[in-house]
């Protein structure tokens, strides 16, 4: 199936209205991608009440219409997934392996998985939100000028996510202990990525908090040591403990999670 949505309209990176293509998440080539069926958040993403619920039906993947034809293929999808793809298929691997580690330590490019990850989360924002949100825009002019560090104000943390429920969430608030904060998550298996803008350094996320590692906004390989343990599942779209509340409404199509497709 194909993604929903107008042919034509604003490019949510560039902001230049065109024809619009699809943006894969997760992007082709990233391990154990099939078919899918799709949900707004809306409806509540509890595994055992997916079934009784009506999902949109995709092939390999989740897709937007959101992306002009170069922002997609070039600047994404040749220059910044391939890092993402890496990434995951590295993970992958040891999880297949069964090894038991308490870190998995890796080697990534800052300078392009920032962009990458950035990339698709514009990609499931709406056209108001690329063009008046200040976050948004932010992020859009760090994907573009490849000169920029990731942006002031927010944090990222990474970590591993070993299931099978795909999730996007471009530009939500999370009610909390420590105040409200704004947060886009892009979740896929095997990796979970959250950029939370002006949030309590208090409020704990899960990963490792790989910030400070894109504000370098190297070109050249870094290490890093990915922590396997205490991994979240659910978070943030099934909150638990102090964790907080997301919020969203019904239909709310820049907040979607999506379920492998089985047949009945």
């Amino acid at each position: 199936m194909s993604a929903r949505g107008p042919l034509q309209g604003l490019c949510r990176i560039c902001a230049i209205f065109g024809n619009l293509t699809e943006d894969h998440v997760p992007p082709k080539g990233a391990p154990r991608i099939g078919q899918r069926l799709l949900y707004d958040l809306g409806y509540a993403p509890n595994p055992s009440t997916v079934a009784k619920q009506r999902g949109r039906m995709f092939q390999r993947g989740v897709k937007f219409r959101t992306l002009c034809a170069d922002c997609n293929n070039r600047l994404l999808g040749a220059q910044c997934d391939p890092e993402l793809i890496a990434l995951a298929r590295r993970v992958d691997t040891h999880i297949q392996s069964r090894i038991a580690t308490k870190e998995l330590p890796v080697q990534v490019t800052p300078a392009l998985l920032g962009r990458a990850v950035v990339g698709h989360l514009l990609a499931a924002s709406n056209e108001t939100q690329a063009v008046n949100a200040p976050n948004v825009v932010a992020m859009r002019n760090y994907f573009l000028d490849r000169t920029l560090s990731f942006p002031d104000g927010a944090r990222i943390h990474l970590w591993p996510y070993p299931d099978h429920m795909e999730f996007v969430s471009a530009g939500h608030a999370a009610i909390t202990t420590h105040g409200n904060v704004l947060v886009y998550t892009l979740k896929f298996y095997p990796l979970a990525f959250m950029v939370a803008w002006d949030s309590n350094p208090d409020w704990a996320l899960p990963g490792v908090d790989i910030t400070a590692l894109l504000q370098e906004n190297s070109g050249q390989p870094r290490n890093l040591d990915l922590p396997l343990d205490r991994v979240p599942t659910h978070f943030p779209e099934l909150p638990s403990g102090n964790n907080g509340i997301l919020v969203t409404m019904v239909g709310d199509e820049t907040i979607r999670y999506s379920v492998p497709y089985r047949k009945s």
